[in-house]
Protein backbone atom coordinates (compact mmCIF):
# COMPACT_ATOMS: atom_id res chain seq x y z
CA UNK A 1 0.00 0.00 0.00
CA UNK A 2 1.04 3.25 -1.07
CA UNK A 3 0.58 6.49 1.69
CA UNK A 4 0.21 9.92 -0.20
CA UNK A 5 2.08 12.26 2.35
CA UNK A 6 1.03 16.30 1.49
CA UNK A 7 3.76 18.08 2.44
CA UNK A 8 2.32 21.69 2.51
CA UNK A 9 -0.47 20.39 4.58
CA UNK A 10 1.90 21.50 8.15
CA UNK A 11 2.42 24.97 6.63
CA UNK A 12 -1.05 25.63 5.61
CA UNK A 13 -1.87 24.84 9.52
CA UNK A 14 0.77 26.94 11.08
CA UNK A 15 -0.24 29.64 8.74
CA UNK A 16 -3.43 29.34 9.94
CA UNK A 17 -2.94 28.84 13.16
CA UNK A 18 -0.98 32.17 13.71
CA UNK A 19 -3.82 34.04 11.64
CA UNK A 20 -6.08 33.01 14.68
CA UNK A 21 -3.60 33.90 17.22
CA UNK A 22 -3.07 37.77 15.87
CA UNK A 23 -6.81 38.07 15.46
CA UNK A 24 -7.35 37.14 18.65
CA UNK A 25 -4.42 39.70 19.72
CA UNK A 26 -6.16 42.37 17.79
CA UNK A 27 -9.29 41.63 20.05
CA UNK A 28 -7.68 41.15 23.31
CA UNK A 29 -6.08 44.96 22.44
CA UNK A 30 -9.43 46.24 21.24
CA UNK A 31 -10.75 44.49 24.59
CA UNK A 32 -7.98 46.34 26.82
CA UNK A 33 -8.51 49.70 25.24
CA UNK A 34 -12.00 49.74 26.02
CA UNK A 35 -11.28 48.21 29.72
CA UNK A 36 -8.65 51.06 29.99
CA UNK A 37 -11.05 53.81 29.17
CA UNK A 38 -13.90 51.89 32.01
CA UNK A 39 -10.70 51.82 34.38
CA UNK A 40 -9.67 55.60 33.75
CA UNK A 41 -12.97 56.44 34.98
CA UNK A 42 -14.24 57.65 31.59
CA UNK A 43 -17.47 56.98 29.75
CA UNK A 44 -16.61 56.22 25.93
CA UNK A 45 -18.58 54.89 22.83
CA UNK A 46 -17.61 53.93 19.45
CA UNK A 47 -18.58 53.02 16.02
CA UNK A 48 -15.40 51.08 14.89
CA UNK A 49 -13.27 54.17 13.69
CA UNK A 50 -14.17 57.09 16.00
CA UNK A 51 -14.65 56.82 19.52
CA UNK A 52 -16.01 59.44 21.96
CA UNK A 53 -15.22 59.81 25.33
CA UNK A 54 -16.95 61.57 28.19
CA UNK A 55 -15.25 62.84 31.33
CA UNK A 56 -17.96 64.63 33.05
CA UNK A 57 -15.29 65.95 36.21
CA UNK A 58 -13.87 68.35 33.23
CA UNK A 59 -17.45 68.47 31.22
CA UNK A 60 -15.84 67.15 28.04
CA UNK A 61 -16.08 64.76 25.14
CA UNK A 62 -12.88 63.90 23.40
CA UNK A 63 -12.58 62.42 19.68
CA UNK A 64 -10.53 60.19 19.11
CA UNK A 65 -10.03 58.29 15.59
CA UNK A 66 -8.21 55.09 14.36
CA UNK A 67 -5.34 55.78 11.42
CA UNK A 68 -6.18 56.81 8.89
CA UNK A 69 -9.37 58.48 10.13
CA UNK A 70 -11.45 61.40 9.58
CA UNK A 71 -9.34 64.71 9.90
CA UNK A 72 -12.87 66.96 10.49
CA UNK A 73 -15.39 65.95 13.13
CA UNK A 74 -18.95 67.47 13.48
CA UNK A 75 -21.52 67.40 15.87
CA UNK A 76 -25.53 67.45 16.17
CA UNK A 77 -27.65 68.26 18.97
CA UNK A 78 -31.18 68.65 17.38
CA UNK A 79 -31.12 64.69 15.70
CA UNK A 80 -28.98 65.60 12.92
CA UNK A 81 -30.98 67.99 11.35
CA UNK A 82 -27.71 70.42 11.29
CA UNK A 83 -24.49 69.62 12.82
CA UNK A 84 -21.70 71.83 13.99
CA UNK A 85 -17.80 71.48 13.10
CA UNK A 86 -16.41 70.98 16.28
CA UNK A 87 -12.61 69.94 17.54
CA UNK A 88 -11.16 66.49 19.02
CA UNK A 89 -11.86 68.53 22.51
CA UNK A 90 -15.73 69.61 23.02
CA UNK A 91 -16.57 71.68 26.04
CA UNK A 92 -20.42 69.87 26.85
CA UNK A 93 -21.03 71.79 30.09
CA UNK A 94 -23.90 73.94 28.08
CA UNK A 95 -25.44 70.27 27.01
CA UNK A 96 -25.32 68.78 30.52
CA UNK A 97 -29.58 69.72 31.08
CA UNK A 98 -31.44 68.21 33.90
CA UNK A 99 -33.22 65.73 31.67
CA UNK A 100 -31.52 63.06 29.78
CA UNK A 101 -30.09 64.37 26.18
CA UNK A 102 -28.86 62.73 23.19
CA UNK A 103 -26.12 64.20 20.98
CA UNK A 104 -24.29 62.87 17.70
CA UNK A 105 -20.77 62.88 16.00
CA UNK A 106 -19.41 61.96 13.07
CA UNK A 107 -16.30 62.08 10.88
CA UNK A 108 -15.70 63.49 7.42
CA UNK A 109 -14.62 59.98 6.49
CA UNK A 110 -17.69 58.49 8.53
CA UNK A 111 -20.52 56.90 6.42
CA UNK A 112 -22.59 56.34 10.11
CA UNK A 113 -23.20 59.27 13.01
CA UNK A 114 -22.24 57.91 16.79
CA UNK A 115 -25.13 58.69 18.70
CA UNK A 116 -23.88 59.56 22.93
CA UNK A 117 -26.27 59.62 26.02
CA UNK A 118 -25.96 62.43 28.31
CA UNK A 119 -27.66 61.16 31.15
CA UNK A 120 -29.97 62.89 33.18
CA UNK A 121 -28.91 64.37 36.57
CA UNK A 122 -29.66 63.01 39.95
CA UNK A 123 -33.02 64.84 41.69
CA UNK A 124 -32.89 62.74 44.35
CA UNK A 125 -30.28 64.30 45.90
CA UNK A 126 -31.67 67.15 48.86
CA UNK A 127 -30.73 69.51 51.08
CA UNK A 128 -32.41 71.88 53.97
CA UNK A 129 -31.66 73.58 56.37
CA UNK A 130 -32.94 73.92 60.17
CA UNK A 131 -33.57 75.71 63.09
CA UNK A 132 -33.41 73.44 66.37
CA UNK A 133 -33.43 75.66 69.94
CA UNK A 134 -32.17 79.13 67.89
CA UNK A 135 -29.27 77.14 66.25
CA UNK A 136 -29.27 76.55 62.51
CA UNK A 137 -27.77 73.28 60.80
CA UNK A 138 -28.24 71.62 57.34
CA UNK A 139 -29.48 68.08 56.86
CA UNK A 140 -28.63 66.19 53.55
CA UNK A 141 -28.01 62.45 53.00
CA UNK A 142 -24.81 60.68 55.23
CA UNK A 143 -22.54 57.73 53.86
CA UNK A 144 -21.85 59.98 50.24
CA UNK A 145 -19.79 62.54 48.93
CA UNK A 146 -21.37 65.97 48.73
CA UNK A 147 -19.52 69.58 48.28
CA UNK A 148 -20.97 73.23 48.75
CA UNK A 149 -20.54 76.83 47.26
CA UNK A 150 -21.47 80.06 48.49
CA UNK A 151 -23.44 82.09 45.94
CA UNK A 152 -24.16 81.24 41.96
CA UNK A 153 -19.99 81.91 41.40
CA UNK A 154 -18.62 80.84 44.44
CA UNK A 155 -15.91 77.80 44.12
CA UNK A 156 -17.06 74.75 45.07
CA UNK A 157 -15.90 72.79 47.89
CA UNK A 158 -16.64 69.82 50.14
CA UNK A 159 -18.84 69.65 52.97
CA UNK A 160 -17.33 66.57 54.68
CA UNK A 161 -14.68 66.58 57.11
CA UNK A 162 -11.14 64.74 57.61
CA UNK A 163 -13.59 61.96 58.90
CA UNK A 164 -16.24 61.61 56.29
CA UNK A 165 -18.79 63.75 58.85
CA UNK A 166 -21.03 66.11 57.09
CA UNK A 167 -19.79 69.90 58.16
CA UNK A 168 -22.63 71.31 58.99
CA UNK A 169 -25.05 68.49 60.80
CA UNK A 170 -23.90 69.80 64.26
CA UNK A 171 -26.26 72.36 65.43
CA UNK A 172 -24.69 75.55 65.20
CA UNK A 173 -22.36 75.01 62.30
CA UNK A 174 -24.10 77.33 60.39
CA UNK A 175 -23.40 80.37 62.49
CA UNK A 176 -20.52 81.96 60.42
CA UNK A 177 -23.12 82.75 57.44
CA UNK A 178 -26.17 83.82 59.85
CA UNK A 179 -23.71 86.97 60.31
CA UNK A 180 -25.54 88.42 57.00
CA UNK A 181 -27.49 85.67 56.03
CA UNK A 182 -26.50 83.57 52.41
CA UNK A 183 -27.46 81.42 50.16
CA UNK A 184 -25.59 78.32 49.70
CA UNK A 185 -25.68 75.34 46.86
CA UNK A 186 -25.10 71.60 47.56
CA UNK A 187 -24.99 68.74 45.49
CA UNK A 188 -23.13 65.52 45.00
CA UNK A 189 -20.06 65.83 43.09
CA UNK A 190 -19.34 64.99 39.20
CA UNK A 191 -16.59 61.70 38.60
CA UNK A 192 -15.10 61.18 35.47
CA UNK A 193 -17.86 58.81 34.94
CA UNK A 194 -20.57 59.98 36.81
CA UNK A 195 -22.56 63.98 35.78
CA UNK A 196 -22.80 66.03 39.54
CA UNK A 197 -26.24 65.52 41.05
CA UNK A 198 -28.95 68.45 40.90
CA UNK A 199 -27.52 71.10 42.41
CA UNK A 200 -29.85 71.92 45.60
CA UNK A 201 -30.37 75.64 46.84
CA UNK A 202 -30.05 76.46 51.09
CA UNK A 203 -30.80 79.85 51.81
CA UNK A 204 -29.93 80.54 55.19
CA UNK A 205 -31.41 83.06 57.50
CA UNK A 206 -30.12 86.39 59.02
CA UNK A 207 -29.29 86.23 62.37
CA UNK A 208 -31.71 89.03 65.00
CA UNK A 209 -30.08 91.55 65.77
CA UNK A 210 -28.08 91.61 69.36
CA UNK A 211 -30.36 92.65 72.45
CA UNK A 212 -30.13 96.85 72.90
CA UNK A 213 -28.63 96.28 76.50
CA UNK A 214 -26.22 98.87 77.96
CA UNK A 215 -24.91 99.86 81.08
CA UNK A 216 -26.23 102.09 83.60
CA UNK A 217 -23.16 104.08 85.11
CA UNK A 218 -25.11 105.89 88.48
CA UNK A 219 -27.17 102.60 89.00
CA UNK A 220 -24.62 100.39 87.90
CA UNK A 221 -26.91 97.37 86.26
CA UNK A 222 -26.86 96.61 82.70
CA UNK A 223 -30.43 97.70 81.62
CA UNK A 224 -32.60 96.56 78.66
CA UNK A 225 -33.03 92.97 78.97
CA UNK A 226 -36.12 90.65 79.04
CA UNK A 227 -37.06 88.35 81.21
CA UNK A 228 -36.78 84.38 79.68
CA UNK A 229 -35.48 85.74 76.61
CA UNK A 230 -32.29 87.42 77.59
CA UNK A 231 -29.43 85.06 78.13
CA UNK A 232 -25.81 86.24 79.34
CA UNK A 233 -22.81 85.39 80.63
CA UNK A 234 -19.84 86.61 81.68
CA UNK A 235 -16.07 86.64 80.83
CA UNK A 236 -14.83 83.18 79.98
CA UNK A 237 -17.97 81.47 80.72
CA UNK A 238 -19.39 79.35 78.13
CA UNK A 239 -22.43 78.12 79.31
CA UNK A 240 -25.11 80.76 78.83
CA UNK A 241 -27.51 82.13 81.63
CA UNK A 242 -31.48 82.77 81.20
CA UNK A 243 -32.41 86.42 82.87
CA UNK A 244 -35.00 85.26 85.24
CA UNK A 245 -35.36 87.99 87.66
CA UNK A 246 -38.04 87.27 90.61
CA UNK A 247 -40.16 90.38 89.16
CA UNK A 248 -41.15 89.55 85.58
CA UNK A 249 -41.32 93.55 84.60
CA UNK A 250 -37.71 93.91 85.62
CA UNK A 251 -35.20 94.84 82.62
CA UNK A 252 -32.40 95.18 84.59
CA UNK A 253 -29.38 93.06 86.47
CA UNK A 254 -26.53 94.76 88.42
CA UNK A 255 -23.39 94.72 88.34
CA UNK A 256 -22.58 93.49 91.88
CA UNK A 257 -24.16 90.24 90.90
CA UNK A 258 -22.56 89.93 87.73
CA UNK A 259 -18.79 90.93 89.02
CA UNK A 260 -18.90 91.34 92.96
CA UNK A 261 -18.95 88.83 95.66
CA UNK A 262 -20.51 91.28 97.76
CA UNK A 263 -22.82 94.11 97.18
CA UNK A 264 -21.36 96.63 99.90
CA UNK A 265 -21.48 99.74 98.31
CA UNK A 266 -17.73 100.40 99.72
CA UNK A 267 -16.09 97.46 97.83
CA UNK A 268 -15.15 97.80 94.17
CA UNK A 269 -16.62 94.85 91.60
CA UNK A 270 -14.01 93.84 89.15
CA UNK A 271 -13.83 94.77 85.42
CA UNK A 272 -14.87 92.58 82.84
CA UNK A 273 -16.73 91.62 79.81
CA UNK A 274 -20.47 90.53 79.53
CA UNK A 275 -22.04 88.71 76.54
CA UNK A 276 -26.22 89.06 76.08
CA UNK A 277 -27.93 87.72 73.30
CA UNK A 278 -31.59 86.87 72.73
CA UNK A 279 -33.17 83.20 73.32
CA UNK A 280 -34.05 81.64 69.63
CA UNK A 281 -37.00 78.98 69.03
CA UNK A 282 -37.16 75.78 66.86
CA UNK A 283 -38.25 79.06 64.33
CA UNK A 284 -36.11 81.63 65.41
CA UNK A 285 -32.40 81.83 65.50
CA UNK A 286 -30.67 82.85 68.64
CA UNK A 287 -30.02 87.05 68.13
CA UNK A 288 -26.21 88.67 67.28
CA UNK A 289 -24.40 88.53 70.72
CA UNK A 290 -23.55 92.27 72.19
CA UNK A 291 -20.44 92.13 74.80
CA UNK A 292 -20.26 95.00 77.19
CA UNK A 293 -16.54 95.99 78.50
CA UNK A 294 -17.55 97.51 82.19
CA UNK A 295 -14.33 99.11 83.42
CA UNK A 296 -12.99 98.70 86.97
CA UNK A 297 -15.26 100.39 88.99
CA UNK A 298 -13.31 103.71 90.35
CA UNK A 299 -12.52 103.70 94.33
CA UNK A 300 -13.83 107.01 96.09
CA UNK A 301 -11.01 109.33 96.50
CA UNK A 302 -9.93 110.19 99.88
CA UNK A 303 -11.04 113.97 100.19
CA UNK A 304 -14.72 113.77 101.97
CA UNK A 305 -15.55 114.49 105.45
CA UNK A 306 -19.24 114.00 106.88
CA UNK A 307 -19.90 115.73 110.36
CA UNK A 308 -23.04 115.48 111.79
CA UNK A 309 -25.31 115.84 108.52
CA UNK A 310 -22.70 118.67 106.92
CA UNK A 311 -20.45 116.99 104.11
CA UNK A 312 -17.18 118.30 103.14
CA UNK A 313 -15.40 117.84 100.22
CA UNK A 314 -11.71 118.74 99.80
CA UNK A 315 -10.57 118.33 95.63
CA UNK A 316 -8.69 119.97 92.93
CA UNK A 317 -9.47 118.02 90.24
CA UNK A 318 -12.12 119.97 88.73
CA UNK A 319 -12.76 116.85 86.19
CA UNK A 320 -14.57 114.85 89.15
CA UNK A 321 -18.10 115.30 90.59
CA UNK A 322 -19.58 113.91 93.59
CA UNK A 323 -22.92 112.88 94.61
CA UNK A 324 -24.72 112.16 97.34
CA UNK A 325 -27.81 110.45 99.09
CA UNK A 326 -28.91 109.59 102.34
CA UNK A 327 -31.03 106.29 103.47
CA UNK A 328 -33.30 106.89 106.09
CA UNK A 329 -32.61 104.83 109.65
CA UNK A 330 -33.27 101.32 109.08
CA UNK A 331 -34.01 101.32 105.38
CA UNK A 332 -30.88 99.75 103.11
CA UNK A 333 -29.33 101.16 100.21
CA UNK A 334 -31.23 100.35 96.87
CA UNK A 335 -28.68 101.48 93.47
CA UNK A 336 -31.99 100.88 91.63
CA UNK A 337 -34.13 103.70 93.03
CA UNK A 338 -31.72 105.72 94.93
CA UNK A 339 -31.77 109.29 93.94
CA UNK A 340 -28.77 111.24 93.87
CA UNK A 341 -27.81 114.69 94.36
CA UNK A 342 -24.42 116.57 93.53
CA UNK A 343 -22.08 118.00 96.25
CA UNK A 344 -20.15 121.07 95.31
CA UNK A 345 -16.57 120.94 96.10
CA UNK A 346 -16.53 124.82 97.12
CA UNK A 347 -18.84 124.32 100.13
CA UNK A 348 -19.92 122.57 102.78
CA UNK A 349 -23.48 121.22 101.87
CA UNK A 350 -25.96 120.11 105.02
CA UNK A 351 -28.09 117.49 104.13
CA UNK A 352 -31.80 118.14 104.27
CA UNK A 353 -34.02 116.69 106.24
CA UNK A 354 -31.49 114.53 108.29
CA UNK A 355 -32.35 112.57 111.26
CA UNK A 356 -29.76 110.56 114.04
CA UNK A 357 -29.44 107.08 112.39
CA UNK A 358 -30.13 108.13 108.84
CA UNK A 359 -26.82 107.05 106.63
CA UNK A 360 -25.29 109.25 104.12
CA UNK A 361 -23.41 107.96 101.25
CA UNK A 362 -20.83 110.20 98.96
CA UNK A 363 -18.98 108.78 95.72
CA UNK A 364 -17.87 109.95 92.07
CA UNK A 365 -20.64 110.57 89.23
CA UNK A 366 -20.22 108.14 87.00
CA UNK A 367 -18.75 109.92 83.38
CA UNK A 368 -17.68 109.04 80.07
CA UNK A 369 -13.75 108.93 79.82
CA UNK A 370 -12.70 111.67 77.68
CA UNK A 371 -9.96 109.70 76.14
CA UNK A 372 -11.04 106.43 75.47
CA UNK A 373 -15.04 107.42 75.27
CA UNK A 374 -15.79 104.98 77.56
CA UNK A 375 -18.80 104.88 80.31
CA UNK A 376 -16.94 105.04 83.65
CA UNK A 377 -19.86 103.41 86.78
CA UNK A 378 -19.79 105.60 89.77
CA UNK A 379 -16.95 104.97 92.44
CA UNK A 380 -17.40 102.91 95.57
CA UNK A 381 -19.23 105.11 98.38
CA UNK A 382 -17.61 106.39 101.15
CA UNK A 383 -20.30 105.86 103.75
CA UNK A 384 -21.21 107.46 107.48
CA UNK A 385 -24.07 107.02 109.87
CA UNK A 386 -25.40 110.15 111.72
CA UNK A 387 -25.20 110.12 115.25
CA UNK A 388 -25.89 113.31 116.08
CA UNK A 389 -26.85 116.49 114.51
CA UNK A 390 -26.05 120.20 116.04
Amino acid sequence: MKYLVNLNRGKKDIYTSRCIKSILIIIALLFTTLSEFTAAGVSAETNGSMTVTVNYLTEEATITTISGGSTKFYMSTDKMKTWEVVNAIVDISTLLVPKENIIYFKGNKDKNALSVTLPAEDSTFNATYQIVAGNGKIEFPRGIAVEYRKGANGAWKTALDQSGNPLFLASGSTAIFEVKGATLYFRTPATAIKRASKMVTVKISKRPSAPSVKMDGSKLSITGLKAKETLYRVGDSIDWKPFTPTDLKSKSIDLYTLFGSTSDPRVAFSAGFIEFCTLGTDKKLSSAIKVLEVPQQPTVPNTIAVSGSSITITDTDTTRTYEYTKVDKGSALNMSTARWSTVSTKKTLVVPKASVGDTILVRLKSRTDSVSKQLLPASTCYMKIIETIS
